[in-house]
């Protein structure tokens, strides 16, 4: 679905929270670049780690709307982590150790229209749309071509998104990424 106003619209956004409780991936725009994907739970981080033929168990970032949803998932998270997380002027990536632990990246989107999504679905994995260690995809005509290639079911265009990725801190908030 195309638009050129750089945020989806309510009718995108119904389409796009459908495709997401029915378990099926699309390409969605977030702060940075366009992202794959998929309602987040373990099946589905090992369906995008196949479309983008990575190892099963790669780790993938959760996008969440409110802090919430972590402590939903079983994860503690700490009130300095949680003021990163919210106030962050950058996009910005928050490693935490589940029980088992296991690491989860997650990030709360500043865009109004993914937040929206999230509200009604909960939190959605989102990850660069390629195949695992090549560039990530930017125009309409490469992500099509990996839409039609991969069996993805939308792509949700709001016109070319290249940003810088996220930040990436772990949990004591040291810079693994920049």
């Amino acid at each position: 679905m195309k638009t050129g106003n750089n945020i989806l619209n309510s009718d995108q956004i119904k389409y796009a929270i459908g495709y997401l409780e029915k378990d099926l991936p699309i390409i969605l725009p977030t702060d940075t670049i366009y992202g794959l994907s998929l309602k987040y739970n373990l099946n589905n981080v090992t369906k995008i780690n196949r479309i983008k033929s990575s190892n099963e168990s790669k780790k993938l970032i959760v996008l969440i709307s409110k802090v919430s949803q972590i402590r939903d998932l079983g994860v503690e998270v700490n009130l300095k982590q949680i003021s990163i997380l919210k106030s962050s002027n950058r996009p910005t990536t928050l490693l935490l150790k589940t029980k088992n632990e296991e690491m989860i990246g997650f990030r709360i989107p500043k865009r109004r229209d993914l937040k929206l999504i999230i509200d009604k679905v909960g939190p959605i994995i989102s990850t660069s749309v390629n195949i695992s260690g090549r560039k990530f995809l930017s125009n309409y005509d490469e992500l099509l071509a990996f839409k039609e290639e991969k069996n993805i079911n939308e792509i949700f265009w709001v016109g070319t998104l290249n940003n810088k990725p996220s930040i990436i801190l772990d949990p004591e908030l040291n810079i693994i990424r920049d």
